[in-house]
Parts: C-alpha cells; structure tokens; sequence
C-alpha cells in the first residue's frame, strides 16, 4: 500500500513538473491592482486630462499615472506576490512595453520599492526607469528614489535589498547588482554629465576600453565614482577606485562617440591623496 502511494506521488510531481506548476512564475495581470491606500493617491489613466482618487482594490490599465501626498502611500500589485509599494509625494507611470509581459514603472520623482517573487523573471520583466538611470528586475526586492540635488541635478537612489538587479545609464552599464548594495546615480537633463558612487556592498560595471579593445568589466568597493562628462563630442570616463592604503586609483578614458564607439586615449593615475 505504501509503495503504490508513493509511486501515485511520483507521477503526480512529475506531471505537475511537465506542466510547469512546480515553482512556475505568475504571469502579470493584464491590469494592475491598487491597494493600501493611505492618505492623497490619485490616478490619471491613459487618455484622461485629470488625476481622480484612486480605489481602493480598484484595477487600472497600465499607462496610467500614479500621484501620491504628502505621508501618503499605495500599493500596485501585477500579480500575486508581484508589487510595489508607491510612497509619499511620488509621481510614476505604471507602463506597458512591447510585450504585455514587459512593464515599466517611469518614476518621475519620489519613491518605489519593488518586491518580485524569486522566479518572476521567467515569464515576465520589469524596469524602473528615472531621467538618470533604468533599473532592471532580475529576481529581487529593491527600492528607488528621484530627488532634484544642487546645481540643477537629479540623483536616483538605488538599493538592492534582496536577490539581483541591473542598472544602466548614459555611458555605463552595470550587468548585476547583488543584495545589500546601494548606489546613486546622479545626472543633469540632458544626461551629458552622469556619476555613479557606490555608497554599500560592492558591484562591476562595464567600462568602455583602450582604442580597439572591448570594454571591460572594473571591480568598485565601496566608495568607488564612476563619471562620463559629454563635451564637444568627446565622452571622458572617470573612474576612482579607493584603496585599503588611503590612497586611490583613478582611471581615465576620452572616448570619440560613433555607432561603435572607440576609445582614443587612456591614462591611469595613482594619486596618494588621504582619505
């Protein structure tokens, strides 16, 4: 009796296995839901003129604009175990791309936090784009933040809670992002001037090489910058990566930007400043 049970086990594992309900992704929902509402949270959906008060537990069509108050929050779900919290005086645009199963949250300012069940990335993407950088979704719980600094900048707050994610930019790419990292990114409006700074954990970014080598992949600890300043045509990067002595190293590279783009000079410099 028991050798017949456990073979009736096997064979419902296995079918379930075949049709992927063991640890499949959820597919999004074709709208998303919004609720936990506290405080101002208002909705513009796609073709509106106005912002009207959102519902609590209410669907919306992707497209539409989520503005929060001040101490107020919401939370949208894309499905179940699949949400992000919108916090207060936050103005985003819940987004579809190309593919239903593509979405992007466009934060113009304020605060998101993410949170995707593990295997989400299987069957779905989600991006959190702000005017200095796109955050990709991988498997993870992350937040992000838009806030106008000094001298007419705009700097997004990156941390990655749990899992992985990806964040790119104007003149940088950084493939993975692992949990308990932050960074910011900071830029003005036209994204000629762009610096990253790692502020936890540690992360690689991808960065363009000598003239007619790949770019390569740079290692930057805590505390490391990465900048591209767009001028005249010409992109310099700028890399300082400190180090354990209190001295550091900074990388620079001038690049000639085309369809594929060349480095024409690189100089690497120690500097023995104290830090």
């Amino acid at each position: 009796m028991k050798k017949t049970c456990f073979m009736l086990v096997g064979v419902v594992v296995a079918m379930m296995i075949l049709s992927g309900t063991v640890n499949a992704a959820t597919a999004f929902a074709t709208k998303f839901t919004v609720k936990q509402i506290t405080g101002e949270c208002l909705v513009k959906e796609p073709g509106a003129t106005n912002f009207t008060a959102a519902k609590e537990g209410a669907a919306y069509a992707y497209g539409t604009v989520v503005k929060t108050g001040r101490k107020a929050s919401a939370v949208v779900v894309f499905a179940p175990n699949n949400e992000g919290r919108v916090l207060a005086q936050t103005l985003v645009a819940i987004q579809e791309k190309a593919k239903p199963s593509d979405k992007l949250l466009n934060l113009t300012r304020g605060q998101v936090k993410v949170k995707l069940e593990k295997d989400f990335h299987k069957r779905n993407t989600l991006q959190v784009e702000t005017p200095t950088a796109i955050c990709g979704a991988l498997e993870c719980e992350f937040e992000v933040s838009v806030a106008d600094v000094l001298n007419n900048m705009i700097q997004t707050l990156i941390h990655a809670i749990e899992g992985r994610i990806s964040v790119a930019g104007q003149n940088f790419e950084i493939p993975v992002v692992m949990g308990g990292t932050t960074l910011t990114v900071t830029g003005n409006a036209d994204r000629s001037q762009i610096k990253v700074e790692v502020t936890s954990g540690s992360l690689q970014i991808l960065v363009p090489g000598a003239a007619g080598q790949p770019p390569h992949m740079v290692t930057l600890p805590v505390g490391s910058i990465f900048s591209a300043v767009t001028s005249g045509g010409m992109v310099t990067i700028t890399v300082t990566i400190p180090k354990p002595d209190g001295t550091s190293e900074t990388i620079v590279n001038v690049i000639v930007p085309s369809s594929t783009t060349t480095t024409t000079t690189t100089t690497t410099t120690t500097t023995t400043t104290t830090t």
